[in-house]
């Protein structure tokens, strides 16, 4: 068996599940350690609309602060 013939067989890495791990504690730890807000002005930038698909502004600014730690918190 040659590894083209491994890869016809195995359409799909089996890291793909690591991967989507690692980016869910990516995530996790943004939301839980940061604040963020949309830019000066407040309102939400209007989508864009490609074909059939909606999606966000990719222009659209956003700010991040470090959130900080809680009083009496240890």
């Amino acid at each position: 068996m040659s590894y083209t013939d491994l890869c016809l067989l195995l359409p799909r890495s089996p890291g793909r599940f690591f991967a989507a791990n690692e980016l869910k504690a990516l995530l996790a730890f943004i939301v839980t350690s940061y604040d963020f807000k949309l830019a000066e002005g407040g309102s939400y930038p209007e989508n864009l609309y490609i074909a059939e698909n909606i999606v966000p502004n990719p222009t659209a600014e956003l700010m991040f602060r470090k959130r900080q730690p809680l009083a009496g918190s240890a």
